[in-house]
């Protein structure tokens, strides 16, 4: 990531590029998990209705056993 013959100027900008990869990457990972939901919450809609994109799935999938 960083080069000693990089400028400080280029040696922050890819250190901001990599940072903003990183989030985007953990967005869209974030995204995916609160649109597919486990059986637990299709099942009993009425029941964790207020969890529904809301906790991910990894959340749901804790409290389902």
């Amino acid at each position: 990531m960083t080069n000693g013959q990089l400028s400080l100027e280029a040696t922050t900008k890819r250190l901001i590029s990599k940072i903003l990869s990183v989030l985007k990457e953990v967005e869209i990972n974030e995204e995916r998990s609160l649109r597919g939901y486990p059986r637990l919450l299709q099942a009993d809609s009425r029941a964790f209705a207020n969890l529904k994109c809301t906790i991910t799935i990894y959340a749901t999938q804790m409290i389902e056993s």
